[in-house]
């Protein structure tokens, strides 16, 4: 079976990321984009797995410790680039280099090495047809600001919602990934509390 371990997402932040990927779908980007509900942040991804290696994970990672930190989603980006997009994701300000050093603290943990440089992020659209670049670097910046305030420092207006999506990560997942016609669903194995 296909399993990873990923940051799980509060349901408010998860709502908040599925409210810019319905945004992301007004503009006619054509792209599959993840249920709300299966957003996360993946930490290891072992592909596949024979039962015997995903028990020992399980093991593992219960016995996995790391303290809970504060962060926030608040960075839009594209892979690979801004010019040749593929991928459009929410990332960390806050919390960055925690993520980071979680990251590396669970790969060593688990023994797990990855053939790309860690980048933490959610994932929000994989793009099926080549889109409108310039007006995604547009919608990136309205969304940064949105996300972050004006680049000013000025304050939003008196009764503005902030759409800040700041939280607390508190929880590990390891999923089985379960490839269908739709995109893969997500199945849990297992979670792990980090310590508070």
């Amino acid at each position: 079976m296909r399993v990873f371990v990923a940051l799980d997402l509060p349901a408010y932040a998860r709502a908040r990321l599925a409210a810019l990927q319905a945004e992301l779908r007004k503009s006619g980007l054509v792209a599959t984009y993840p249920l709300p509900e299966q957003l996360h942040v993946t930490l290891a991804f072992f592909g596949n797995s024979a039962d015997k290696a995903v028990e020992q994970r399980k093991t593992a990672l219960a016995a996995f410790s790391f303290p809970a930190f504060d962060a926030s989603l608040d960075q839009i980006g594209f892979f690979p680039s801004e010019s040749r997009i593929n991928v459009v994701w929410s990332g960390f300000g806050k919390g960055k280099h925690d993520v980071i050093r979680l990251q590396r603290s669970l790969a060593e943990w688990l023994q797990y090495r990855s053939v790309k440089p860690f980048f933490p992020h959610v994932t929000l659209a994989r793009i099926k047809q080549k889109p409108d670049v310039a007006a995604l670097a547009l919608w990136a910046e309205k969304t940064r600001v949105e996300l972050n305030g004006p680049a000013d420092g000025k304050e939003k207006p008196a009764g503005e919602k902030s759409k800040s999506m700041a939280f607390r990560a508190t929880t590990l997942k390891f999923y089985e990934s379960i490839l269908g016609q739709d995109g893969p669903l997500y199945r849990q194995l297992a979670q792990v509390k980090l310590k508070e």
